[in-house]
């Protein structure tokens, strides 16, 4: 029987961009003339991901010190001037306030279950924009509560450990294919991938494009 929803929070429920986001894109944009500046929010997010993966349990690092390293290593690559620590000071910004997609509250105040957020942050930052949207989840787990960043399967084994649950008792949603779909599903967590972008969804993986088509598979997986 499922007993509750965890749910990724930034890119799902809120945001991944924002005015404080877009801030930073323009400043690096803005900072130099090198053509690969276009493409350094991808190249900054590639490189995070990379930090975020060598970051578990003794080499953890927090998520506001791997978006400082991120930066400044793309900063030196395209030759922008910009201040690594003053753009994520901006994001920690963004963080802590982005923006709810149109159908997130929704989704959530849909549920008739507890919702927990499973997230890649740092606590604090995921605690400001919750209280913000006045966001009333079960329960919070971060990377920086784990010391491991998904798709590392711990973060669900301890979102379970939070629940008091058992991986068949809940559904996890969230708009990441592997760190949102596959890694639940490889301990027996059902999940929905949010599949906002159209992407092409591979043939074992349940897609939703919003949430509240999410919202009514999770109910049809509710009475299975």
């Amino acid at each position: 029987m499922i007993k509750a929803i965890f749910s990724d929070f930034y890119g799902t429920i809120v945001r991944e961009d924002g005015p404080y986001s877009k801030m930073v894109v323009e400043r690096i944009a803005g900072s130099t003339r090198d053509a690969e500046a276009a493409d350094a929010v991808v190249r900054w997010n590639l490189t995070f991901r990379k930090r975020q993966a060598a970051a578990f349990a003794d080499a953890y690092r927090s998520h506001y010190d791997l978006a400082i390293e991120s930066f400044q290593e793309v900063l030196q690559e395209i030759g922008s001037p910009e201040d690594a620590a003053a753009l994520c000071e901006l994001m920690a910004l963004h963080w802590s306030s982005a923006p709810l997609f149109p159908d997130g509250k929704l989704f959530l105040e849909s549920l008739s279950l507890p919702y927990y957020f499973v997230t890649n942050c740092d606590t604090h930052f995921v605690c400001e924009a919750v209280e913000k949207h006045g966001l009333k989840p079960a329960g919070i787990i971060t990377s920086e509560v784990v010391h491991a960043y998904k798709p590392r399967t711990e973060m669900f084994l301890a979102a379970l450990d939070q629940a008091g649950l058992r991986a068949d008792g809940v559904i996890h949603v969230g708009d990441s294919l592997d760190s949102d779909f596959y890694s639940p599903q490889s301990i027996g967590i059902s999940a929905v991938w949010l599949n906002r972008r159209g992407k092409t969804i591979p043939d074992d993986v349940i897609a939703a494009p919003d949430l509240m088509t999410a919202g009514s598979i999770i109910r049809r997986l509710q009475r299975s």
